[in-house]
C-alpha cells in the first residue's frame, strides 16, 4: 500500500470546478500525466462512470464518486482475503467439503501475510 500512496502524495493534484446547465457545480481533480493509467484501471474495474472519470483533457474524475468505487473494491478484495483466510481455519463441516482454490491474484507472499490476519 506504501507504494500507491507515495504516488498520490508525490503527484500533487490539481483541482477544478465543473458544472453542466441546470446541474450543480461539483468539485473535480485532474490526474494529469496520471490520467492515461488510471483510465487503464477504470476500464478494467468497471468503467470510467463507476470510478467518477471524465473522458477529457487531463482525465479530470469527481473524488466523492471515486471513493465510493474504492470503498466497493477494497470490500471486495477484503472478502476475497477472508475467504481465503478461512480456507485454512479448520472447521466441523470442512471434513464433508473440498477446500475452495486460493483466488489466483494472490501471491504465495501476500497469502502469508493474509494468513497473519486470520
Amino acid at each position: 500500500m506504501f507504494a500507491p500512496r507515495n504516488t498520490i502524495h508525490k503527484a500533487r493534484l490539481r483541482s477544478l470546478g465543473y458544472q453542466q446547465a441546470d446541474k450543480p457545480a461539483i468539485a473535480l481533480v485532474k490526474l494529469g500525466d496520471y490520467g492515461p493509467t488510471a483510465r487503464a484501471a477504470a476500464d478494467t474495474l468497471g468503467g470510467c462512470d463507476r470510478w467518477g472519470m471524465l473522458l477529457s483533457y487531463e482525465f479530470p474524475f469527481e473524488p466523492y464518486s471515486y471513493t465510493l468505487a474504492l470503498l466497493d473494491e477494497s470490500f471486495r478484495l477484503i472478502a476475497d482475503m477472508l475467504e481465503a483466510i478461512e480456507q485454512d481455519r479448520p472447521s466441523e463441516s470442512s471434513h464433508a467439503q473440498a477446500p475452495k482454490p486460493v483466488p489466483s491474484f494472490f501471491t504465495p507472499e501476500q497469502m502469508r501475510r493474509i494468513a497473519l490476519l486470520g
